[in-house]
C-alpha cells in the first residue's frame, strides 16, 4: 500500500507542476525574467566579469527551475500510469 500512496502523491504533484507550467502568468514571468537576465548578460562589457557571471547564474537557476518542475510532471504521469495498472487492469488492455 505504501508504494500505492507514493504513486498518489507523485500523481498529485505532477499535475500540480503541469498546472503551474500552463499558468500563463507564471509563464509570462519567467518569460519576462530570462528576457531581462539575457538583455543584462549581452549588455555587459570586457570589464562587467561579475555582472556576466551573475546573469548568467541567473539564467542557469532559472532554466533548473523550469526542468525541475517538468521532472515532476513526468514522474506524475508515468505514477498516473502506473495507478492505472494497479487499479483498472481492463481499461489498459482494452486500450492496447
Amino acid at each position: 500500500m505504501a508504494s500505492e500512496d507514493k504513486l498518489r502523491i507523485d500523481a498529485d504533484r505532477g499535475a500540480r507542476a503541469k498546472a503551474l507550467l500552463s499558468n500563463e502568468l507564471l509563464q509570462e514571468a519567467f518569460d519576462s525574467l530570462e528576457k531581462d537576465l539575457l538583455l543584462e548578460w549581452r549588455g555587459t562589457g570586457p570589464a562587467d566579469q561579475q555582472r556576466r557571471e551573475d546573469a548568467w547564474r541567473s539564467l542557469k537557476l532559472l532554466e533548473n527551475i523550469r526542468g525541475g518542475l517538468r521532472r515532476v510532471v513526468t514522474t506524475g504521469e508515468s505514477a498516473g500510469k502506473q495507478l492505472l495498472k494497479i487499479e483498472k487492469p481492463s481499461i489498459l488492455k482494452s486500450l492496447s
